[in-house]
């Protein structure tokens, strides 16, 4: 029962030691706080603005405006589409980050360079040229549609299409951080694991 008392002085013990570690390099630590500044200014401070504007509105005061708008269908099936393609876009994303991270970073494939490059691009080119690339090579009139495959009027735009986009798009930062996490489990641990009868 006295456990968790205890971990949690370790923790707390912990955070001011890192802390008062930080504070001896006044660098780092400024530019820290002024990171947490921004972020706190830029993001927190308009979401709060924002959720207090729409509680305090003179037409529908307090949780008012929120029961109006979800007694809306329309509202309710955009918020349901929206919520329906994050989640999806993020779980799609994530485990073709993983199929890359895992192929450039445990596998003999060739041109890893190459693969590792590809998965990069999409985050320095501007979004619109992406979802430009995706009509142009996909759409009804598609080179990889209708010229290779043979499908003409093939139906991209809709949940599916948007689906691809947002994967194409997103899929390499869980790459990024998946390869990071990869390249820092040591193989002989896998190894270790596979000798004393562990399953891949």
């Amino acid at each position: 029962m006295e456990a968790a008392p205890i971990q949690q002085q370790s923790s707390i013990g912990k955070f001011f030691r890192r802390v008062a570690r930080l504070s001896k390099d006044p660098f780092l630590f400024v530019s820290i706080l002024v990171i947490f500044a921004l972020l706190a200014l830029f993001i927190l401070y308009p979401i709060i603005m924002v959720l207090a504007k729409s509680l305090s509105s003179p037409d529908h005061p307090g949780l008012e405006v929120y029961v109006n708008l979800l007694s809306s269908s329309y509202v309710r099936e955009s918020l349901y589409n929206s919520l329906s393609m994050g989640a999806a876009a993020a779980l799609v994303s994530s485990l073709v980050g993983f199929l890359f991270a895992f192929a450039v970073t445990r596998t003999d494939i060739p041109f890893k360079g190459f693969f590792n490059f590809m998965a990069i691009v999409p985050i320095v080119s501007p979004p619109f040229l992406g979802a430009v690339s995706v009509l142009l090579l996909f759409g009804s009139n598609g080179l990889i549609t209708s010229k290779l495959l043979g499908l003409y009027n093939y139906p991209i735009y809709g949940f599916k299409g948007l689906l691809f986009a947002q994967v194409v798009t997103f899929f390499p930062v869980a790459y990024l951080t998946l390869k990071g996490v990869l390249e820092s489990i040591s193989p002989t641990l896998e190894d270790a694991a596979l000798d004393l009868g562990s399953s891949r």
